[in-house]
């Protein structure tokens, strides 16, 4: 099953406290493919977002992998409190739009 890690601990220097004075001022588009959702990538993803003014599009490509209907059903209520936790992050540019994408692949752990 491919979900939110909520147990994987995070990297104490990707907290937005320690880049105040940092801002990715030319990035416009960020494209994450893989398992995304664990602490340390909801903290890069935050950053990405909180600190890029000019950014347009952040693409996050993440992989399912469960055949069983029960699995699959909870991996997607997962997948779910992940999008809803990344919509809510705030944005410096106005313009930013996150797009997931949700692929099936039975050997998603190899991502």
């Amino acid at each position: 099953m491919c979900h939110w890690e909520e147990d994987f601990p995070a990297l104490p220097c990707l907290e937005m406290e320690g880049f105040s004075d940092v801002m990715f001022s030319h990035l416009k588009e960020v494209k994450l493919k893989g398992l995304l959702a664990t602490n340390v990538w909801m903290r890069l993803i935050k950053l990405f977002l909180g600190k890029s003014p000019v950014l347009v599009r952040m693409l996050i490509k993440t992989y399912i992998s469960d055949d069983d209907p029960e699995q699959l059903s909870e991996s997607l209520s997962k997948t779910n409190s992940f999008f809803a936790v990344v919509n809510a992050f705030r944005r410096a540019s106005p313009k930013a739009e996150v797009v997931f994408d949700i692929e099936y692949d039975p050997d998603c752990g190899d991502h």
